[in-house]
């Protein structure tokens, strides 16, 4: 028997052991090593742990640290066969199952090879010994032990404890997914794996280290292990979607009576130990393993007996990330029977009427439920749970050119790319296979669209229609129509995206014409896809004057359309109520006229009209008012001059009155004129029944 030695080579030389084994023979069979530490910290590069002439006759090695900064860490002689590390060694042996190779960590490598209780990599020797009684004293006279429920030794031949904490185990693979695993590992051994729900949210890698040999912090059940699993996430904040599996030693069972029993203990920040009985944990004696689906926090894990402790989880009916606008179900689970009673919490507030064992969310905050056992008369808070509200994904899709595949084109569709984003393409309604970047390359016509999700949302964009080349452009049949003002032809060319050259030399898509003739556009949208088309537009004008003209001889006007075109008949209005349908009319004034010219075609009308004081024989000028500003935006400001004004009244060119103004006693009156049209206004200024004066006013913005 081999037990808790400490061996460590220094040398230069190219070749060398730390431990040597030559059992050629069933005459040197029965041998046990255990405990010890064989380390090789040489410079010569053919360095290992150990030499094996051979593994058989019931020779057995384990729970030892077997280190080599050597290529090789075992050899084996008989089979001429080297074993890089420790993983090939277990599996082309079958031994050291419960060993590890991890640096041990010496005071110093050349002089001093007690551990560095100062030193991380110690922790590769404590708290992972076999108990045996056949060694009860370290090197230096201080007691081992023997006993499982009283503790776990070290490898090596000094019993210690470290200052620092654990090194991090490392993760395998480095990064984690969504639907994926990551096993973390220390010296060879899987110290935890992590398997990541859908709702993946870790931007940073986790940190976890194994505690070995040491109960849990403040752990108080009576039956524990002396080991616990540390798992902190170096960006915390929010609650995640995963399972976890921890592993552990026999050698750590401490004082648990019935290993299958045992359950996964969980300890949150500066929560209690929580407990996951009944079906919500379970442990795989036979691989040493405890695992537990739908966690949600990480933290500290252990084992602790099922039932020990009154505990509650909550369990989420989906990821802690949802959608703005949709809910989660929470529930409380205890993983034993009895009578209980509820009391959800927000943000450490109780949420009124919350006292069901299930709660629907859809508000981001730490959600907790207090859970009290009333035969039993115990309270306890569970781990809080963080639910994060987010905006679903933006789907907008862009193309680099005109939307129209042509063979030897490169159009391509595209949206917005995002951190941790999923993007699915479909063409005509179906997945592409393989295309899910943000960027797509067309290959054939059709209707596009792109999935675009985050860890909680979806969104489908709208449809891209893409033509087939190559390119027909059809602006239509020829166009024969008559003049609608304000309303010119639009002509169309199509093909979104593309390069167009008008008759005109606009270089849009579509142009508005308003004029007879003929057009044409040549689009271009790229290799192979050219094409033009020529419509010819008719307009047939509506009729149109230069305005109203008139000649005057003293009261008799005569009045006369001035530059008309395209005028079929006429139709004249006065303001005293006579008509007149002869081009030129003849007209006698007395007082004041207004006039209005209706045009007559086939296409429709236009009207001109005048109004005007024509004769202002019967006013009294006084000058009695001041008239400002002129013109006119959103007020006029009428200054009594002669301080017998009474009121003005304003009316339009046909003589309408739009505003009656008292000024008497007045000094300034402001007529509004927001709410009129641009125009002329014509004012009259009373005193009592007398016109004083008259004048306009022209209002324009």
């Amino acid at each position: 028997d081999i037990y808790n030695n400490t061996v460590n080579v220094n040398t230069t030389s190219n070749t060398s052991y730390a431990a040597h084994f030559y059992y050629s023979s069933s005459t040197y069979g029965d041998n046990t090593i255990r405990n010890n530490v064989f380390a090789n910290t040489s410079s010569g590069t053919n360095g290992t742990s150990m030499y094996v002439y051979r593994t058989g006759y019931d020779n057995s090695w384990d729970y030892n640290n077997l280190y080599s900064t050597g290529n090789d860490l075992v050899e084996e002689g008989s089979s001429s066969t080297s074993y890089q590390d420790i993983k090939s060694w277990r599996a082309g042996s079958d031994e050291d199952l419960h060993s590890i190779s991890y640096d041990p960590g010496f005071v110093s490598n050349t002089n001093n090879i007690e551990p560095d209780i100062n030193n991380p990599a110690s922790w590769s020797l404590n708290g992972r010994a076999v108990q045996t009684k056949v060694i009860t004293k370290d090197i230096i006279g201080n007691n081992r032990y023997t006993d499982r429920v009283d503790g776990v030794s070290d490898i090596g031949a000094f019993e210690f404890e470290p200052n620092v904490a654990p090194p991090l185990a490392t993760p395998m693979p480095v990064s984690g997914n969504p639907g994926t695993s990551q096993d973390y590992e220390f010296g060879g051994n899987v110290v935890a794996t992590i398997s990541w729900g859908t709702a993946l949210r870790l931007t940073t890698p986790l940190e976890i280290r194994q505690y070995s040999g040491r109960k849990g912090p403040g752990f108080s059940e009576p039956e524990f292990m002396y080991f616990y699993t540390d798992v902190q996430n170096t960006a915390p904040g929010s609650s995640f979607d995963f399972d976890v599996d921890v592993n552990y030693m026999d050698i750590w069972l401490g004082t648990i009576s019935a290993e299958p029993a045992v359950k996964l203990a969980h300890k949150y920040n500066n929560s209690a130990w929580i407990a996951y009985n009944g079906g919500l944990s379970q442990t795989d004696d036979s691989k040493n393993i405890i695992e537990a689906s739908g966690l949600t926090n990480f933290g500290q894990y252990t084992g602790i007996i099922d039932g020990a402790s009154h505990s509650v989880v909550v369990k989420l009916s989906g990821g802690s990330i949802i959608c703005t606008g949709d809910s989660v179900k929470l529930s409380a689970v205890t993983g034993t029977t009895g009578t209980y009673t509820y009391q959800w919490r927000r943000n450490s507030q109780d949420l009124t009427g919350a006292t069901n064992s299930d709660l629907m969310v859809n508000q981001a905050g730490d959600y907790s439920v207090i859970v009290t056992d009333v035969n039993a008369n115990k309270q306890i808070e569970s781990i809080p749970v963080s639910i994060n509200v987010i905006a679903p994904p933006n789907a907008l899709v862009s193309a680099n050119g005109p939307l129209t595949y042509c063979t030897g084109g490169t159009l391509q569709l595209s949206t917005a790319q995002q951190p941790n984003y999923l993007y699915q393409w479909q063409l005509n309604g179906q997945n592409l296979n393989g295309e899910t970047s943000p960027t797509l390359g067309v290959s054939s016509a059709g209707t596009y669209t792109v999935r675009v999700a985050n860890v909680a949302c979806e969104v489908t964009s709208q449809t891209q229609v893409v033509s087939a080349g190559p390119l027909v452009v059809n602006l239509g049949n020829d166009i024969s129509r008559c003049e609608i003002k304000g309303q010119p032809v639009e002509l169309n060319a199509g093909y979104t995206g593309a390069k167009f050259n008008w008759s005109n030399g606009d270089t849009t898509q579509k142009v508005q014409v308003n004029q007879s003739g003929k057009y044409w556009v040549q689009v271009d949208a790229g290799p192979n896809c050219m094409d033009v088309d020529t419509i010819e537009v008719t307009l047939d004008p509506l009729p149109s004057a230069n305005g109203i003209s008139y000649v005057r001889n003293g009261s008799q006007f005569v009045f006369s359309p001035s530059g008309e075109k395209d005028v079929d008949s006429y139709m004249w209005i006065f303001g005293d109520g006579t008509q007149s349908f002869q081009r030129t009319v003849s007209k006698s004034v007395n007082g004041d006229l207004y006039v209005r010219l209706i045009m007559f075609n086939a296409c429709g009308t236009d009207t001109l009209q005048i109004g005007w004081p024509l004769n202002a024989a019967n006013v009294a000028k006084e000058n009695a008012i001041k008239v400002y500003p002129n013109p006119a935006t959103d007020h006029v400001l009428f200054d009594n001059l002669s301080n017998n004004i009474s009121h003005i009244v304003v009316t339009d060119m046909m003589g309408k009155t739009i505003q009656r103004i008292e000024v008497a006693g007045k000094t300034t009156t402001k007529w509004q004129t927001n709410d009129v049209a641009n125009g002329v206004y014509f004012y009259t200024v009373f005193d009592g029944n007398t016109a004083l004066e008259k004048g306009k006013v022209v209002v324009k913005r």
